[in-house]
């Protein structure tokens, strides 16, 4: 989901790094604190058809948000068997009985609605500007630098060790590594060791060439020009916008 580096989307080119996580920051505090799952649903609407206008791969970007997505669908169904009083419906399984309270499957809705538009803003902001960018509007905005270095040698080695797993795993699937249950977990618990060891063999020969060139306790990010008039403009309309949606659709909760 993010990007390490290459061609910008020539939508999101002409929109400043700092301007874009500005306003990312804004969306997701204000889903969060929407009392109504209106405004979430709406910036993961308008995430969406963004992310499609910039040429996003609609499965990757699915696949990468599985994760989250599972645990709101999660909470929506916690939520709805355990909260509440109001009943919906009822079932019985094995002599226990299940039921759906009203109350529950609307703070379950409003829970996944945050989680799902939170992502969606998230991964329009990843799409939109290589992660260095990111984090140099980070850097600019006042972030330490510590995390901001160390968040840089992760982004780095992630994309790394994303491509050697890649390989590892069709060389597996090549030798019928994943034919069968048992077959399945015994490569995948291979593959995550592999994994485990490189990332560390990794870490030290990273250490030990940064430190033959002469690293002295700072690591170069892109310099970032001053805001001008319509970067300003870009974020003031973009504020506006956000703060006009959340009082017509969500509301503090």
């Amino acid at each position: 989901m993010w990007r390490e580096g290459g061609a910008e989307p020539e939508a999101s080119s002409k929109v400043d790094p700092r301007v874009g996580l500005l306003l990312s920051a804004i969306a997701i505090f204000s889903v969060t604190a929407s009392a109504s799952a209106a405004f979430p649903l709406a910036c993961m609407a308008m995430s969406w058809a963004a992310l499609i206008y910039m040429g996003a791969r609609v499965k990757k970007t699915l696949a990468v948000m599985a994760g989250p997505l599972a645990m709101g669908a999660m909470a929506l169904a916690l939520q709805s068997f355990m909260s509440g009083s109001t009943p919906l419906w009822g079932m019985e399984i094995s002599g226990l009985p299940l039921t759906i309270k009203a109350e529950g499957v609307r703070a379950g809705v409003l829970t996944a609605s945050r989680i799902a538009g939170g992502v969606s803003v998230f991964a329009l902001l990843c799409h939109a500007a290589p992660a260095r960018k990111i984090l140099a509007a980070c850097r600019w905005l006042g972030a330490p630098q510590a995390l901001v270095e160390l968040a840089n040698t992760m982004v780095r080695q992630v994309f790394s060790l994303l491509d050697m797993a890649r390989d590892m795993a069709m060389a597996q699937k090549a030798r019928l590594g994943y034919a069968g249950r048992r077959r399945a977990l015994t490569s995948a618990g291979a593959l995550s060791g592999a994994v485990l060891l490189r990332a560390v063999t990794r870490a030290e020969n990273a250490h030990l060439a940064m430190m033959a060139r002469g690293y002295n306790g700072s690591m170069p990010l892109p310099a970032l020009n001053p805001l001008g008039a319509r970067q300003w403009i870009t974020l003031a309309s973009g504020v506006a916008a956000i703060a006009v949606s959340f009082i017509l659709l969500g509301g503090v909760a």
